[in-house]
């Protein structure tokens, strides 16, 4: 898990074979994946996907905070016969699209 706080560049352009969840704690960004552009207002939680181009910069000349956390898709490969591990493939992996801000989680990680 990674925290940054920046007054512009959050994320510079890269992609990885791993799953991201992005937690944008304050300010607003604007997230570039693949060839789709998003404005995004704090607080929320974003999922990128794996093998998507990403970056994210802050918008209007104020400051924001992520924290991210990449993990590999095969921890959630062993236990998919638990109902949870089911519901997180299903809502996320199985069915995603490039961006999905998820904004009820939000209230439930403070």
């Amino acid at each position: 898990m990674t925290e940054v706080k920046s007054s512009y560049h959050l994320v510079r352009p890269h992609w990885h074979d791993h799953l991201e969840f992005i937690h944008l704690l304050e300010g607003t960004v604007q997230v570039h994946i693949d060839n789709r552009t998003f404005i995004v207002d704090a607080p929320a939680i974003l999922f990128i996907n794996s093998c998507k181009i990403h970056s994210m910069q802050a918008l209007h000349g104020k400051s924001c905070t992520i924290r991210g956390i990449i993990f590999d898709m095969s921890l959630l490969a062993g236990s998919l016969e638990h109902s949870e591990s089911q519901h997180v493939y299903a809502r996320f992996i199985q069915t995603a699209p490039i961006l999905e801000p998820i904004v009820p989680l939000s209230s439930d990680m403070e």
